[in-house]
């Protein structure tokens, strides 16, 4: 059965979600290698286009059987890549072997990824993804935080409250919620210097930062529980 060199410089890496040792244990890895060209951020793979500039992109090679190269020209050609001779760099070595790279219409107006390292870019990529959503995560959390408190303190105590009169005559709930309107009120009346009547938009502004403070404190902590439930 022949024998084949094949340059993989995305998933199928070490380290990548589909590593040839895990995918093809009869795959023989070689050696990290290179090759001329542009790697391009396709979504969840990268894209290669060869050319004859200075860039370099970071692989790795593996000897294949026919069997195994069959089976590459499948999964490959599946998402529109297609298999390509190439002069591969192995150290001081340079070596014929296969690659597969997409259309070129595929890379238009994409990132072009100038490490040339799909690896190394990808576990950036991720930690920026997962510091992004935590982020969202933390201000959808504050922003509830924020409604509801401002919602339990109309209910308790607005005067247009459906719940005006049950909390008259139990006046123990908003005795309690009520001391969360300290901090705020003085604030208001330090801003205002109006110590008998400040303006609600500032009582209200006061508030909302309160809130906001607390929600984000708290989201800490909810955003770390969160992130362990979606590993899971």
């Amino acid at each position: 059965m022949n024998k084949h060199l094949v340059f993989v410089y995305g998933t199928l890496r070490r380290g990548g979600v589909r590593a040839m040792s895990v995918r093809f244990p009869n795959s023989k890895f070689i050696a990290d290698a290179k090759v001329s060209g542009n790697l391009y951020d396709l979504g969840a793979y990268p894209g290669l286009l060869l050319n004859e500039s200075n860039s370099l992109v970071i692989g790795e090679v593996y000897e294949v059987d026919d069997e195994i190269l069959n089976k590459l020209d499948d999964i490959e050609a599946s998402s529109s890549y297609w298999r390509k001779q190439v002069e591969i760099s192995l150290g001081t070595n340079r070596r014929i072997g296969w690659i597969y790279a997409p259309n070129s219409e595929l890379c238009l107006h994409r990132t072009l990824i100038i490490s040339g390292d799909w690896i190394e870019y990808a576990k950036r990529k991720t930690v920026a993804g997962l510091a992004s959503q935590k982020l969202k995560f933390q201000v959808v959390f504050s922003s509830l935080v924020v409604g509801g408190a401002l919602l339990l303190t109309w209910l308790t105590l607005g005067d247009s409250s459906p719940f005006d009169n049950y909390f008259t005559r139990h006046s123990d709930v908003p005795d309690v919620w009520r001391t969360t309107m300290v901090i705020p009120l003085l604030f208001s009346v330090m801003i205002s210097r109006n110590p008998h009547s400040p303006p609600l938009v500032i009582i209200m502004l006061a508030l909302i930062i309160q809130w906001s403070l607390f929600g984000y404190f708290l989201s800490i902590p909810m955003a770390k529980l969160w992130a362990r439930l979606q590993k899971k």
